[in-house]
């Protein structure tokens, strides 16, 4: 049994991998009872044909194709909040720009009172400089953008639901955002630069990151500390790492930032997560089927969750 205090989220598929709706309940229900905290996908509004990738660290993505078909991710959020009890479903990462503030406020909200409270905001300013010209979306200003919509949506708590706003990118005169659930829901900020670490210092609950090895993650986490003490917070911030795993054998080379094998080597690199500082580990599968993913799903919750409950 592990001494680590850390939770697990899974990372559902984000683009056209199964071409139908009904996988994700599937998915969902299976994760929830494997005893997995969070469902989490990623958020693309649109892939154009032409695309720039000259800022993109890990080469040209596997979703990198106009003909790929991918559903709003609130829209699926609500489809799977539906067929689930209690598994939470999260946003990691929601490119707060691609979308007007108010429209992506209410998409929250929306999804945040259809689960009763089960929404998880992870956001970011967004790096896919084609994707902001195809919706005209201006891209010099994401991190401004950024900045004044988790300013906003925070006032829309703080004024009980009906609240304006009055910044340098965002204004509008006094609407509302109803109905507003109990509670903001726990805000993630993804990213590694300083803006992002200042952001997540700023705003945020937590820091999410994906493909970094546990200590990239203490390093940037002492970083993180710094912004963390500079705004005057209490505690620790929560730190979720997203990383590759498969229990068994892998046909293959196993990608870098990865891990594979027996549950007892899976175990051992979720364990110097946790002792980087990560507060959720998020599995990302590597399979080619659903059925496949189901079973892994199922092996994770009986040969990896219990070691650290």
């Amino acid at each position: 049994m592990s001494d680590a205090d850390i939770e697990f989220g899974y990372a559902i598929p984000g683009y056209g991998k199964y071409g139908r709706p009904e996988p994700w309940k599937d998915i969902a229900r299976t994760a929830e009872d494997a005893g997995f905290e969070t469902l989490w996908t990623g958020d693309h509004v649109t892939i154009p044909e032409e695309l720039d990738y000259d800022e993109y660290q890990f080469g040209v993505p596997d979703w990198a194709d106009i003909s790929n078909p991918s559903l709003d991710v609130f829209g699926k959020f609500s489809y799977i909040v539906a067929v689930t009890d209690e598994i939470n479903v999260g946003t990691n990462i929601c490119i707060v720009p691609l979308r007007h503030p108010i429209l992506l406020a209410k998409q929250a909200l929306t999804v945040s009172a259809l689960s009763h409270g089960r929404f998880e905001f992870g956001v970011g300013s967004g790096w896919l400089r084609s994707e902001f010209e195809v919706l005209d979306a201006p891209f010099k200003l994401r991190g401004k953008q950024t900045d004044e919509f988790l300013s906003m949506f925070e006032t829309i708590f703080e004024n009980e639901g009906e609240t304006a706003f009055d910044g340098d990118v965002i204004n509008f005169r006094k609407t509302g955002f109803h109905p507003l659930p109990d509670e903001k829901p726990p805000i993630w900020v993804g990213g590694t630069s300083g803006a992002a670490l200042r952001r997540t210092a700023e705003f945020g609950d937590g820091w999410t990151v994906v493909s970094r090895t546990a200590e990239q993650v203490g390093e940037t986490r002492d970083r993180l500390m710094n912004a963390w003490t500079d705004y005057d917070r209490e505690g620790v911030p929560e730190i979720s790492a997203r990383c590759r795993v498969h229990l068994g054998d892998v046909e293959g080379d196993v990608p870098e930032v990865a891990t594979a094998g027996a549950a007892e080597d899976v175990i051992s690199t979720i364990e110097d997560y946790a002792a980087a500082g990560t507060t959720q580990f998020i599995v990302s599968p590597m399979v080619d089927s659903l059925d496949e993913e189901l079973e892994q799903i199922r092996r994770f919750g009986a040969e990896v969750i219990p070691e650290f409950e």
